[in-house]
């Protein structure tokens, strides 16, 4: 079973600077973590107003819930072929 969730994460860009965004996090049944997206996402573009704010109260609440992630130094499990 794959489960997934939002999490805070930084990573240094090219420039040198350290940026920080929202990342999906993929989790196996023990909690470990396979992948995650490759890019910060976005909370935007979906089909209603609802739908945003729904997508903000639960990036808000896993980024209270979960530590930052160091994605320049993240080992990740991948997921089984």
């Amino acid at each position: 079973m794959t489960t997934w969730n939002y999490q805070l994460a930084h990573k240094k860009h090219e420039s040198g600077v350290t940026l920080y965004g929202m990342v999906e996090v993929y989790r196996n049944k023990e909690g470990e973590i396979l992948a995650t997206t490759e890019n910060f996402v976005s909370p935007n573009e979906w089909d209603s107003a609802g739908e945003v704010i729904g997508t903000l109260k639960m990036m808000l609440k896993d980024a209270q819930e979960y530590p930052v992630l160091d994605l320049d130094n993240l080992q990740c499990l991948g997921f089984d072929e």
